[in-house]
């Protein structure tokens, strides 16, 4: 009987961890974890310690694959595959020491949405239909051979945290089919159509969830939704600084369509009710606003803050 395929996580969160359980559960072995320095933990990570304490999976912490830290790793316990949910590229050389290579997971619909930050701008940019796509690593960033994508339904009412929970749920799911393939010895590359070059999303930076009245009261609440706690949460800037923004809806507003884009028509101690372009929206606000927002009265698009000399 062939022994079990053995594999190493190379991941920071609970996506790896459902990754390594599905593969599991299919019948493949993990044996070991590895984790980036916790100084070193994106937003909403927590490293994969506690998994493998349950697991009895032994766990180590490094600051890159480069190390020779992590070369040793390989080298004691010999695993067949990497299994990677990580931040950074992984060199050839990193990929070169597995006999049946690497497998990683992107959320977008592969060749599409390659890049930085694809839960966050898919719930941003209101888009409905995606999927978890697993695909063998290339040192080149999501370019390796797709082997299988799971379907992902993003409704309106997703925030990043709920989206989160169906890529987990996702990533169980399709590992497990990878494992049963992988021991069958069945896994095979998926067609891709010709032409197909898909797009690369760029980092998302602080100015991409600054809200702007200008915009629909869906757009405004998509936004909201992509960058709620644990991450840093969306942003308005007004005349009085900036205010974290963790929650959006429509609501209604006699005659809201007569005032202008940006007025405040309501302001209470945690909240504010502003004119977009489409309707009234209620932003809530993270903290209870300073005294000095009772007197807010509008809200400029943000380059109006930061282009006061322009605007006299």
């Amino acid at each position: 009987m062939d022994a079990k395929p053995s594999f190493l996580l190379l991941g920071n969160s609970n996506s790896a961890a459902q990754f390594a359980d599905g593969l599991i559960s299919a019948g493949c072995s993990c044996v070991a974890a590895v984790s980036l320095s916790e100084d070193l933990l994106p937003n909403n990570s927590a490293g994969l310690k506690s998994w493998s304490e349950k697991l009895s999976v032994r766990y180590s912490e490094i600051r890159s694959v480069d190390d020779h830290d992590f070369s040793e790793i390989v080298k004691s316990t010999d695993p067949d595959l990497l299994i990677v949910n990580w931040p950074r590229i992984i060199n050839k050389s990193v990929l070169d020491l597995f006999r049946l290579g690497a497998i990683g997971s992107h959320p977008s619909q592969l060749p599409w949405g390659k890049g930085r930050h694809p839960l966050h701008w898919q719930v941003a940019m209101g888009i409905q239909n995606s999927c978890l796509s697993f695909f063998k690593l290339t040192p080149e960033v999501d370019e390796g051979p797709l082997l299988l994508q799971v379907p992902i339904e993003i409704s309106d009412e997703d925030t990043i945290l709920t989206l989160l929970s169906k890529i987990d749920n996702a990533t169980f799911a399709g590992a497990r089919e990878l494992g049963l393939k992988i021991i069958k010895k069945q896994l095979e590359p998926l067609p891709i159509s010709d032409g197909m070059a898909g797009s690369v999303w760029r980092r998302r930076y602080p100015a991409d969830v600054e809200i702007d009245c200008r915009m629909s009261t869906s757009g405004i609440i998509r936004l909201v939704h992509s960058f709620i706690p644990p991450y840093p949460g969306a942003k308005l800037v007004t005349e009085f600084g900036s205010i974290i923004i963790t929650g959006a809806t429509k609501c209604d507003f006699k005659s809201w369509d007569l005032y202008q884009i940006g007025s405040v028509l309501i302001n209470t101690a945690n909240s504010i009710v502003l004119r977009a372009d489409d309707g009234p929206i209620k932003l809530e606000c993270i903290d209870r606003l300073p005294e000095n927002f009772s007197r807010l009265q509008f809200v400029h698009p943000p380059s109006f803050y930061f282009n006061k000399d322009m605007n006299r």
